[in-house]
């Protein structure tokens, strides 16, 4: 996948559990969950997981992440500074 990270880039232990919810469309029926997804995962590569789990695929540029209230602008953004150490596993 273009834009994602490879596991020997990942600290171990340094990934988290991400649930999306879609309450603006019915494509995704409840949430979406990813497990194990390395902090050093960019936002790009994020929607692009997203795009591969939705039977719609939605492109990339419809995609709009939104987390705490604020827009994920940044496609290079990567996980580890949106959501902070915390929440590594």
């Amino acid at each position: 996948m273009e834009g994602s990270t490879s596991e020997e880039q990942t600290p171990k232990g340094q990934t988290i559990v991400l649930n999306v919810l879609s309450p603006s469309t019915e494509e995704i029926p409840n949430k979406l969950s990813f497990s194990d997804i390395p902090v050093t995962t960019n936002v790009r590569a994020l929607k692009e997981r997203i795009q591969n789990a939705v039977p719609a695929r939605p492109s990339l540029a419809r995609q709009r992440l939104i987390y705490q209230g604020k827009v994920l602008a940044s496609d290079e953004a990567n996980l580890k500074n949106i959501f902070g150490q915390d929440a590594a596993n």
